[in-house]
């Protein structure tokens, strides 16, 4: 994926050649009107650095095969301001599995950037030939969306009995399926960053912090019960990578957010 980072220098780059570039005609103009127009010049109006985008910067495949040995795992990279949230649909409706259980309220930050990668697992057929799952990206009232048509092989009887013991929840290592891999956020406001986990066993969720320490008994950054971190009040000691991790007796998974405190809001 392209890093959310370097897209965000390169635009501050090209902003300041743009405004440098601007101040020489500018000064140039004054050397040549100065005893003609002077003291009208008016200061430039300053513009917003980042304006409000969406985009699903990585689409999972148009196309996938499922067989009972070989799950099908669909990848949507997305990036966007304010930071967005995914959800995914298997023929036009929500799978709830990846829907958020939990009654988080959390007010959306209108300035929050962010990048990351949701991951859909599909480790059971429905018997269906084909079977269309979406990546539904939303940011603010703006939503993207990528599909993929997922066929599904014949099966003989082995398949059969092994697709059904899938069904019936095999335990499994836990995943992460869901995480920012950067965020950007203002100054004093709150900033939640999601940890959203696939599992059929009772899994552990904990966080660690930029100091890599364990986030526990502190009342301005703590973990949800949807396993996702709330940090309050952001601060400048507050930029570095936070890293979730999830675990139960089969195994475990990590995923890490880079946060990055902005000085200003990026209306």
């Amino acid at each position: 994926m392209i890093s959310l980072m370097s897209l965000l220098v390169a635009a501050t780059l090209v902003s300041l050649q743009h405004s440098f570039t601007n101040a020489q005609i500018d000064n140039s103009k004054m050397d040549i009107d100065n005893s003609l127009q002077a003291n009208v010049l008016t200061p430039p109006t300053r513009r917003s650095r980042f304006h409000k985008f969406l985009s699903i910067s990585e689409p999972p495949p148009a196309t996938a095969t499922w067989s009972p040995d070989t799950p099908v795992e669909l990848s949507c990279g997305f990036m966007g301001k304010p930071a967005p949230s995914v959800s995914w649909l298997k023929n036009g409706e929500p799978i709830t599995e990846y829907e958020e259980e939990t009654n988080d309220l959390i007010a959306e930050e209108p300035s929050s950037i962010a990048s990351g990668t949701s991951t859909l697992i599909i480790s059971s057929s429905t018997g269906h030939a084909e079977d269309v799952y979406t990546c539904v990206v939303t940011s603010g009232t703006t939503q993207k969306t990528a599909s993929t048509t997922v066929y599904s092989t014949p099966a003989n009887e082995a398949d059969e009995l092994l697709s059904l013991q899938k069904l019936f929840n095999v335990p499994t290592r836990p995943r992460i399926v869901m995480s920012y891999v950067d965020m950007f956020q203002v100054l004093g406001s709150n900033v939640v960053l999601p940890c959203q986990v696939y599992t059929f066993e009772k899994s552990q969720i904990y966080w660690q912090d930029n100091q890599e320490h364990l986030v526990y008994g502190n009342s301005r950054v703590r973990v949800l019960p949807s396993g996702s971190l709330l940090i309050n009040n952001l601060r400048w000691s507050d930029m570095g990578m936070y890293t979730c991790t999830v675990k139960n007796m089969l195994g475990k998974d990590s995923a890490s957010t880079f946060v990055y405190p902005m000085k200003t809001k990026a209306h």
